[in-house]
Parts: C-alpha cells; structure tokens; sequence
C-alpha cells in the first residue's frame, strides 16, 4: 500500500488539502469525487476540519448556490456515515466559537450563518443540540418555531443569551458532548 498515513501529516497540509477538496467541490458539485478525496486523506479523526472549513466557506459565499451545495455534501457524508454527528458538532462549535471573528470580516455572518444552521437541520444533518448552540446577531436567540425544539425544551432555562449572541447554560459544556 505504501504512501504516508493520514494521521502523520502536518496538520496545515490537511487543512490545505480539505479547502482544496470543498473549491473543486463547489467547482462540480459531484459528491463522489469529495467523498472518494476526504476519505484517500485517510484521516477521519480530521473530519470536523471539513465541517468547518464548508460552513466558514458558506458564511464568507453569502450565495445560495454554496449554501445549497455545501448542505448536500455534508448531508451526503453524514449520510454515508463518512462524518459522524460528533464531527458535526465539533466543526460547527469551532464556527460558533470564533464568531465574533468572523464577523468582524463578514458583517452579515449571524444572519448567513443563522440561515445555514436552520437549511441543515430541515436537511437532518445536525440535530437540535447543534441549533440551540447558533450564536446569532445581536444575542436573538432562535425561537422554537425556527429551530423546531420544543417550547418546553426552550422554557427550561437551561439556554441563556448574554452578550453579543453567546449563549451560556447553566451546564457544563462537557453535558451537551455526552
């Protein structure tokens, strides 16, 4: 089989590798071809890297078409069982953690990002966990009716909004990665 493992390679050579991958991506929107090049990266401990790599490219995009295709991947991978929910998680945390970043180049970041998180859950591929953690503009946070959480799930007060959209909970966040 020769060639070096996934797992030795340099991490900012697999970054590298997956921003390439989610270009060409977006250039012919065929899954397979990403599908076929995530996985002869060989590295499926690195996948939340391309979950967080797509949805920056979707917010910095603010286009449809990138938003549509960028779902339909992941949606593909999760699907496939080639992205796990907890690579889902992590890759969108790290988007969600370094907002306030984001945004100070993309403006309309909370709302795109607002968008695109509620786009992948009506898709299925992240679940209410990952909606009820969207850090939004100006600290709106979601409605049950936008993110489809009970209203008494969002009653329990376990949810608070402080500050610019950071959401804080009376939990420990080693909770919600149960």
């Amino acid at each position: 089989m020769g060639g070096v493992g996934g797992g030795i390679r340099p991490v900012k050579y697999l970054v590298k590798k997956i921003v390439l991958l989610l270009k060409e991506y977006l250039c012919s929107c065929d899954v397979q071809e990403a599908t076929r090049c995530l996985k002869d990266l060989e590295v499926p401990h690195f996948h939340h890297e391309l979950v967080y790599e797509a949805v920056v490219m979707v917010i910095e995009s603010m286009h449809e078409k990138t938003d549509e295709a960028m779902c339909k991947l992941l949606q593909a991978l999760f699907r496939s069982f080639v992205i796990t929910i907890e690579q889902m998680r992590a890759g969108f945390q790290r988007v969600y953690d370094q907002m306030v970043d984001i945004s100070i180049d993309v403006p309309q970041a909370y709302s795109v990002l607002e968008r695109w998180v509620l786009r992948c859950r009506q898709a299925g591929i992240i679940n209410d966990d990952i909606v009820r953690k969207c850090q939004v503009a100006e600290g709106r946070g979601l409605s049950p009716r936008e993110t489809g959480v009970s209203s008494r799930t969002a009653r329990t007060g376990d949810l608070r909004v402080r500050g610019r959209g950071m959401i804080s909970s009376d939990r420990n966040k080693s909770d919600y990665f149960t």
